[in-house]
């Protein structure tokens, strides 16, 4: 050290990260200005955001009703292994429900109940479920965003994520 300036360090993190990227490939004008107008808003590694899985996490086993406190899925090790949890529900649909998982525990066998933060909110049953998947609340881990823009029409972005703390 030369004394000229202050010594940096990076901050210490007691948590574990998770990096990912998010691609979106995008055929219109439109769909890109959308996005990019949304991208803005994020402000590079500024502001976090939820980001889904889009993998088939969890399997329900019992139809929610809107009073519900708690769902039942299949039995994955939940109450084990994970702590509270975000959660995205896709119906076949399209429509999208969110829900917050506080806890665990073991119902009857083969199956295993989460209590909720609240009561659901939502009525669906086990045939209306395309994919429940876990939420993990991320930030870009880039300031700067490249758009690939297609000769044959449409453009890509790719962004690096890193998973933090929920807000």
């Amino acid at each position: 050290d030369d004394g000229v300036a202050l010594i940096w360090r990076g901050t210490q993190r007691n948590y574990p990260t998770k990096e990912a990227q998010v691609a979106w490939h995008l055929l219109s004008r439109e769909e890109l200005w959308s996005l990019r107008l949304w991208l803005y808003t994020r402000r590079g590694k500024w502001r976090g955001f939820w980001l889904p899985s889009w993998n088939k996490d969890l399997e329900l086993t019992q139809p929610i009703s809107s009073t519900d406190t708690t769902i039942t899925i299949s039995d994955v090790g939940y109450s084990t292994h994970e702590e509270a949890n975000s959660l995205m529900i896709l119906t076949t649909g399209g429509l999208v429900y969110y829900l917050r998982v506080i806890s665990g525990f073991a119902g009857s066998p083969g199956e295993e109940i989460l209590a909720l933060d609240g009561a659901a909110g939502i009525n669906v049953t086990v045939s209306d479920i395309a994919m429940i998947a876990y939420l993990s609340f991320v930030r870009f881990n880039a300031d700067r965003v490249e758009i690939q823009h297609r000769v044959a029409g449409g453009s890509s972005v790719i962004m690096p994520t890193l998973e933090i703390p929920e807000p």
